[in-house]
């Protein structure tokens, strides 16, 4: 049994550790670990044995080498004072639930696999869709991806497999006498459509599918949303071109700046046009949670074929979590395009199709049981309990603007949505607030990414850690931006 082997005082040994370590990186600035790791390239692997060790080493070897070599090689996303990219969260409720999930270590690929592990994937997604008021033909339909880069990949297969399903019943209606010949749905014929600050997993996704024609559509100068008559336009001449017009990424907060697309206009060209819509809501659409959110964000949902956000940046779920959903009607383009069951893997509840087989919604076939960690969390939180955790970032992103605005040396821009603040010194070029991000950076007590908008470079203050709680926290942040900010000018009016 477990209590009887050193495996027990091992986890409790490790449960302390990981106590230690969460209590030192919640000090923020005053954290002994830097945010940033600080290690050159190669440290961490030279720093290490040229080979596995023959004998085994006591648990307590283990945990000290990676403490020592390992541990400082690490950026600490859980840090209050991590504001770079969009952090990963986390919880203890959603480690309680990993935690389980690895214990049993199911590979949920069919339903016979571990039936509890594809039918409390549904429910939770179930649960999942209800909070966020999502269109009914999405109920019953949700996936668990790793990634929004994996689903929209999926999306696209199906759209694929959509658009050439549509061609083929055309080519049959017509007897073959149509002009429209099945070499119409080559991928070299194929275009898919995003804004020009869409993510860039959309690209490598026609990368991987070998889809050269990737649209990306000019976003308006102020706003960074679509400019949707620059997507009619171009739509219009790929037509002309004899090209097929396939997918349209509209994005719900875009990684630089939390740019949304207008849904509302974008939808009704995709249904004109019986283009697939899927909707990237990657960081947002955990936002949409709260009612306020969700008007102003999802208004036009219901034109959408399939939409994805990733609960693992900001709804309190460790990653690797990303939920996805597919309209009712075209859920069977997805499987249909990724569905393969060789002998090994036929069983009756299969082949009646009783059952949602989940290697049929993803590109690989094993998958571990993620939804466990994401019932915990809804489950340990509740549905007011998660409202009020992204309210309380918004809040606090909202003080932060009024902090920068107290400083007549920077300029918040664009307008803020939510809790990404983006800020840059007025009157200073690019290369002053590069210094500027590089000097904070290399103080190991802050973290922080920039984007470029219209040439302009931004720094982007990502408000989103579960471990930043307390104003005070953020406030100490900004007070050493100001100070960094003092002592690089004063450097550069020296220079002169």
């Amino acid at each position: 049994p477990l209590t009887d082997s050193p495996h027990h005082k091992n986890a409790n040994i490790l449960l302390n550790y990981m106590q230690n370590y969460h209590e030192e990186i919640s000090k923020g600035a005053n954290s002994k670990l830097p945010v940033l790791s600080q290690v050159k390239p190669n440290q961490i692997f030279n720093s290490l044995p040229k080979s596995a060790p023959q004998k085994p080493m006591p648990f307590e070897e283990i945990l000290h080498s990676f403490d020592q070599k390992i541990l400082p090689g690490i950026t600490h996303w859980q840090s209050p004072n991590f504001f770079a990219y969009f952090c990963a969260n986390f919880s203890y409720p959603a480690l309680m639930g990993d935690m389980l999930a690895s214990m049993m270590n199911v590979i949920g690929f069919s339903w016979i696999c571990s039936p509890a592990c594809s039918e409390l994937e549904q429910k939770t997604l179930d649960w999942l869709a209800g909070i966020l008021d999502l269109p009914q033909f999405y109920m019953g339909n949700g996936v668990i991806q790793g990634t929004a880069s994996e689903s929209t990949l999926v999306a696209l297969i199906a759209a694929r497999e959509k658009i050439k399903k549509k061609h083929e019943e055309l080519i049959t209606s017509v007897g073959g006498t149509s002009s429209v010949s099945i070499k119409s749905v080559d991928a070299s014929k194929l275009c898919v459509y995003a804004s020009d600050q869409s993510h860039s997993s959309v690209t490598k996704a026609c990368m991987i599918l070998d889809i050269p024609n990737i649209r990306l559509i000019k976003s308006h100068p102020d706003t960074f949303e679509m400019d949707v008559h620059h997507l009619k336009r171009t739509i219009r001449e790929d037509l002309e071109n004899g090209l097929v017009p396939t997918m349209c990424v509209a994005t719900c907060g875009t990684t630089s700046s939390l740019a949304v697309d207008n849904l509302q206009e974008i939808g009704p060209v995709c249904e004109k046009h019986c283009i697939w819509l899927h909707i990237d809501a990657a960081f947002l659409g955990s936002a949409c949670i709260c009612p306020e959110f969700r008007g102003k964000y999802l208004t036009g949902i219901e034109y959408s074929n399939s939409f994805n956000f990733n609960p693992h940046k900001w709804l309190l779920t460790n990653f690797d979590c990303s939920t996805m959903w597919i309209r009712d009607a075209d859920k069977n383009d997805m499987i249909d395009s990724l569905s393969i069951t060789p002998e090994y893997l036929r069983n009756k509840h299969t082949d009646q199709k009783e059952v949602n087989d989940y290697r049929d919604w993803q590109v690989p076939l094993g998958r571990k049981m993620r939804s466990l960690k994401l019932y915990f969390v809804m489950c340990a939180y509740g549905v007011e309990g998660l409202q009020d955790y992204i309210r309380s970032h918004c809040k606090l992103a909202s003080e932060f603007c009024k902090w920068i605005r107290q400083d007549e040396r920077f300029e918040v821009w664009p307008k803020p949505k939510s809790s990404l603040v983006c800020f840059y010194l007025k009157g200073h070029p690019n290369e002053v607030l590069k210094q500027l991000m590089d000097r904070l950076n290399a103080s190991g007590k802050l973290f922080l990414t920039h984007t470029v908008l219209n040439e302009r470079m931004v720094l982007r203050m990502s408000i989103n850690s579960a471990f930043l709680t307390q104003e005070n926290t953020l406030k100490e942040a900004w007070e050493i931006i100001q100070q960094e900010t003092t002592q690089l000018l004063k450097t550069t009016s020296e220079n002169k």
